[in-house]
């Protein structure tokens, strides 16, 4: 009956129930107050659907009683645009931080000034021929000439092979990340069917949830990506069904930019994986058709970007590789065009001069410059001294004969055309060669320091985005916990409340037996 002792004992119990999950779940709070990921989770309580009390005047009732305390659920408390915030800033700092890591190991590559630089090298060299337009009959400054030569040679070929070294990094990495990508996306699927399974029993799993955030987080620490939750129509009403989406950019087999679902429950396999040839990312979605990644931030963009980006304003080790190759093909071309013109020491006819480098392939034979099937060896790779002059030193053309000139062993023309060459202009020609010019901007120790330079300047920048990116990334993560992080004082000001609630609700139901012992005891009167 409403109103009466039983009802009235209904009201307490609930309300016990009620104070005790929300003790249950401030536990749960303070428990979890370090952990990872957590959300601060609360419990959502309304009052009793009321009911009317009956009386002898009005049938309806003389007014209504309410029924106590139900809950509506127990909730973890998140803002999603805090969350899409830092995961798109998290991408960023991700990127920047992958391209930092390259840019530190290619600075030590061409790490100036040093003993073993590049620059050091080429001052010895250009001091070589100095040299030898004062003596160019002597043999030791001749010897002094071929091993700087082969010096600065080998100097281009290790710099080359370091820049190598640092793309079979990048490699493994881009490896190790796309395997990270399909265990997140194998994860995050599986934590869907968890979820709905639960959400469609009336329940919020809000710790599932809590795990599939930190999977969706570190996700796109790798990538950009665009997290949706999924609906349902159900009874003409849409309700959420605790699953979510994920789709990233990609371009399809024309080169045409499209979205895909990597997370789709309406898929057979729940995701799809990526796989990859060298640093390209690509995907098959469930018609077969290869989607390329096109992402523009994280780990996977960053390894892009410093791995094997080409453009004018790239900083990856590729692209000053291409540099190197520009240097090394350029210095050996023009130094090659002066001294095959020069004559030797030996006895005409065999005192032409010869060219001074040389490039050779994979096993060890010299190359014919001419041959444009053979450009691809044009690069600091492949440079050596030539190895008829390591041989014979004689065959350094230090000397130049005009018209009909005697042929002099003291002559020093070339040696001194040579020694020049290190104040020399240049210039950049449109297919990027260097190209003599006396009118250029260039000098051939300037176009190196130039591009050391970059290096430096481009480090820097990374540098200061990260600093960037790492203080917003902090802002935001800050706004996050001060939104769904536990605090330990407020946890317990509400666990003081709940406990007094409780103890008031225990007192109610103890008034209420006695009031029932009262009626029962009088009846036996």
């Amino acid at each position: 009956m409403a109103g009466g002792i039983f009802f009235g004992i209904n009201i307490g119990v609930k309300a016990l129930r009620a104070q005790q999950t929300a003790i249950s779940v401030t536990g749960h709070n303070i428990a979890n107050a370090n952990t990872p990921g957590y959300s601060r989770q609360v419990v959502n309580m309304h009052t009793g659907f009321a009911i009317p009390v009956p009386s002898n005047n009005r049938w309806k009732g003389a007014g209504q009683l309410g029924t106590g305390v139900e809950i509506s659920e127990v909730k973890r408390i998140r803002d999603q645009f805090i969350d899409w915030q830092i995961r798109a800033e998290s991408g960023v700092l991700n990127e920047w931080q992958t391209r930092h890591d390259t840019l530190s190991q290619i600075e030590t590559v061409f790490l100036e000034p040093s003993d073993s630089g590049l620059s050091t090298l080429m001052s010895a060299f250009w001091n070589s021929w100095q040299e030898l337009s004062k003596f160019p009959e002597s043999s030791p400054v001749r010897t002094t000439v071929k091993e700087t030569g082969i010096a600065l040679a080998e100097a281009f070929r290790h710099s080359y092979s370091r820049l190598e070294t640092i793309e079979e990094g990048l490699d493994r990495q881009m490896e190790i990340a796309i395997n990270d990508a399909n265990s997140l996306l194998r994860q995050i699927a599986s934590l869907n069917e968890q979820i709905k399974f639960i959400k469609t029993g009336g329940d919020n799993p809000n710790d599932l949830m809590d795990k599939r955030d930190i999977l969706l987080d570190r996700l796109s620490e790798l990538m950009d990506i665009e997290v949706k939750d999924v609906t349902a129509l159900v009874a003409g009403r849409i309700i959420a069904t605790g699953e979510v989406t994920v789709t990233v950019r990609t371009t399809d087999l024309n080169g045409d930019p499209a979205l895909l679902n990597v997370i789709d429950p309406s898929l057979a396999s729940r995701h799809l994986e990526f796989e990859r040839n060298g640093l390209e990312v690509t995907l098959v979605d469930s018609g077969n058709d290869t989607h390329t990644l096109a992402v523009n931030t994280g780990e996977i963009y960053g390894i892009q970007r410093a791995g094997n980006d080409t453009s004018p304003d790239s900083t990856s080790a590729a692209y000053y590789k291409n540099k190197l190759d520009t240097f090394a093909e350029g210095i050996s071309r023009i130094l090659n065009e002066i001294h095959s013109s020069g004559i030797n020491l030996k006895d005409p006819p065999d005192n032409t001069g010869i060219d001074l480098f040389v490039f050779k392939d994979e096993n060890g034979n010299v190359i014919d410059v001419s041959d444009p099937a053979m450009e691809d060896y044009l690069s600091a790779k492949y440079l050596f001294l030539n190895p008829d002059i390591e041989k014979d030193v004689g065959l350094i053309a230090a000397g130049k004969v005009e018209g009909g000139d005697p042929f002099n062993p003291g002559n020093r023309e070339n040696a001194l055309l040579i020694a020049q060459l290190r104040n020399a202009r240049f210039t950049l020609d449109t297919d990027g060669k260097l190209q003599s010019n006396a009118s250029g901007d260039l000098k051939l120790e300037t176009f190196y320091q130039n591009f050391v330079s970059e290096i430096g300047v481009a480090t820097k920048e990374a540098e200061r985005m990260i600093q960037n990116q790492t203080t917003l990334v902090n802002q935001l993560t800050n706004r996050k916990e001060q939104v769904s992080g536990v605090s330990i004082d407020e946890e317990t000001a509400n666990m003081i409340s709940y406990h007094r609630a409780f103890q008031a609700a225990s007192r109610y139901i103890r008034v209420l037996d006695e009031l029932a012992a009262t009626i029962v005891n009088g009846l036996k009167a």
